[in-house]
């Protein structure tokens, strides 16, 4: 066993052919790399032209890049494409050790960014991910040319009843509770339990959670700093992140939100309702990448 969030080698054996029968069934093209830093050693998937503008994502907590599968085929299409196994959580990622907050993840995102020789890209973040892309959005604004925001943590307040319900379903991992959890976070949706069922059970049974980076709420104030253009998709089911309308106020404080799409989905929203989020999410991309083009072109005439 090499990597310290697995409990066991039974786990981390589980998690490597959960992963690889998601990769084997990869419908495009991709390379593989693994990124030493100081923090630890960071896998990523890219896939896409060399050539077209790059895409970062950022997946939720307690899953890895594989989440992206149903939309990385439309995305490819458009852009190259890095998906990162962050740091702590079940990719193939391996962290020396514990981040000790959310600054740090940023500035181990930095140096993904800097190994890759990505100076300015697009980035996309759902749950856990999403509040990294924020935190780095606000680090780092000139670094990130839009954002797309998949039910972000870091939006939500501080829910003493969730922390309270999964401290409850951690400490007492029986089989129901485990289930109970399973469809808490994860929705009902036959198309993502057939697939993360296994991979959830796994995760609350064999995974060391203390390596996850706790997302932190994002305040009013350097919600205000993020002035990039931004889409934000909402589920109705969203039981993690609680109620769309709450999370849209906040989400008001960007300057740069342009839209906010409401989809009848839990958590795993890009998985849920992969057709209609890949045209939204490509439409809008491409909109403002032609749009911020044409601005330049003028400037320079």
């Amino acid at each position: 066993m090499q990597n310290p969030i697995f409990r066991t080698a039974e786990a981390e054996s589980l998690f490597l052919r959960l992963y690889q029968e998601q990769l084997d069934d990869w419908p495009v093209p991709f390379e593989q790399q693994f990124i030493k830093t100081e923090h630890g050693i960071t896998h990523v998937l890219t896939c896409g032209e060399e050539s077209a503008p790059p895409l970062v994502l950022l997946h939720a907590a307690s899953t890895a890049n594989i989440v992206w599968k149903p939309n990385i085929e439309a995305l490819a299409a458009h852009f190259r494409v890095f998906a990162i196994d962050v740091l702590g959580e079940v990719g193939l990622s391996v962290p020396y050790r514990k981040n000790r907050n959310a600054g740090e993840q940023v500035e181990w995102l930095a140096t993904i960014l800097t190994q890759l020789g990505i100076e300015k890209a697009n980035f996309a973040g759902g749950s856990a991910g999403g509040c990294l892309a924020l935190n780095f959005a606000i680090s780092h604004p000139e670094q990130v040319e839009h954002l797309v925001l998949f039910g972000p943590m870091g939006l939500a307040p501080a829910n003493l009843w969730t922390i309270l319900k999964i401290l409850y379903f951690v400490l007492f991992p029986s089989e129901k509770n485990i289930q109970k959890l399973i469809h808490w976070s994860a929705g009902y949706n036959p198309k993502v339990l057939d697939t993360y069922e296994p991979w959830f059970e796994g995760f609350f049974q064999g995974v060391d959670s203390s390596f996850v980076t706790r997302p932190n709420k994002i305040s009013a104030r350097r919600l205000a700093q993020v002035k990039c253009p931004a889409l934000l998709f909402l589920g109705l089911k969203d039981e993690v992140i609680g109620p769309p309308h709450r999370l849209e106020q906040r989400a008001r404080r960007m300057p740069g939100l342009e839209r906010v799409i409401h989809l009848d989905t839990a958590h795993l929203i890009n998985y849920e309702m992969p057709a209609v989020v890949n045209e939204a999410m490509v439409k809008f991309l491409l909109k403002n990448q032609k749009e911020r083009a044409l601005s330049t072109e003028k400037a320079l005439h």
